[in-house]
Parts: structure tokens; sequence; C-alpha cells
């Protein structure tokens, strides 16, 4: 069988600026949701609000299937690159899809984006126990 780790990702690529406003948390990057921004980078240098069916495409949430491997996500509280709601968000999606048994979401408390904050002895062990649920 199989199982997916995903950390603190970029889903929602067109929605930065809205999150971090709705968590009340400064990007670190002036340029967030800009075409000068990593995420506009990403979709050619365009700003994101602007290429909808990219955006769209570029979100996994539009491929969710009942058959999809388990799913960890984690996230940081802190982090001021990628808004940890959109973690939220595609976990709440994929309950809805795969079932709350196949999924589990961990926001890491005042954590930040970057393996610093989350490669700790209790975040490891939660990813081997995952791992070794689903690889059996």
């Amino acid at each position: 069988m199989s199982a997916v780790i995903a950390s603190y990702g970029p889903y929602q690529f067109d929605q930065f600026s809205a999150q971090f406003d709705l968590l009340k948390i400064t990007p670190k990057f002036r340029e967030t949701g800009q075409a000068d921004s990593f995420e506009g980078v990403m979709f050619g240098g365009h700003a994101p609000a602007q290429i909808k069916d990219q955006i769209t495409a570029a979100d996994p949430a539009h491929y969710l299937t009942a058959k999809m491997p388990p799913l960890l996500l984690t996230a940081g509280t802190a982090d001021q690159v990628v808004p940890y709601v959109q973690s939220f968000n595609l976990a709440a999606s994929a309950m809805t899809v795969m079932g709350t048994d196949q999924v589990q979401l961990h926001l890491v408390d005042g954590a930040h984006h970057g393996p610093a904050d989350f490669m700790t002895a209790d975040i490891v062990a939660e990813r081997v126990a995952f791992l070794n649920r689903w690889l059996d």
C-alpha cells in the first residue's frame, strides 16, 4: 500500500493574501500574490488571481478520489510563507472524499515554513507511526 506525507505545502495559490489576512499573519514576502511572488514565478510570472484555470489545475483538492492513499498533512501555525489554512482546507476536502480514517492533519503550534520546526522527535515518530500503519 502507499501513503502520502505532505508538509506545509502550497495548494491554493490564489488564496495566499486573503488567507494571511484571515489568520492575521504578515507574509514573509511583501510580493505575496503578485506576479513576482514565488507562487507567481511558479506560474510563469503571472499573478495567481489572473490565471484561475492554471491555479485550479494545480490544486490537489481537484484530484482527490476515494482510492487515494492515506494522507498525513503537517503545517505550522506561524508559517509566513504558506498559510497553514491551506493544509487545513486540503485535509477537510480529503476527509470528505476519502473518509476521516484515511486523513490526518497536524498543525504544529508556532512552527514556521521549512523542515527545521518539523524534524522533532515527536513529529518524526508521528510520521513513522503513520507510515507503519499504512505500509504494513
